[in-house]
């Protein structure tokens, strides 16, 4: 099983971020900035 996080660092992803670090989990970063538009897209939903 694979842990994917979306979102940046600078809002509240980072808790997730954060807690899969401490527990040293493996986990892919998503960085997704919802300024831009990005979580609006068809490939994001």
């Amino acid at each position: 099983m694979s842990i994917t996080i979306h979102g940046i660092a600078a809002s509240r992803a980072i808790r997730p971020l954060w807690a899969a670090t401490e527990l040293g989990l493996a986990f892919e970063h998503r960085a997704t900035p919802y300024q831009s538009g990005a979580t609006r897209t068809p490939e994001f939903l």
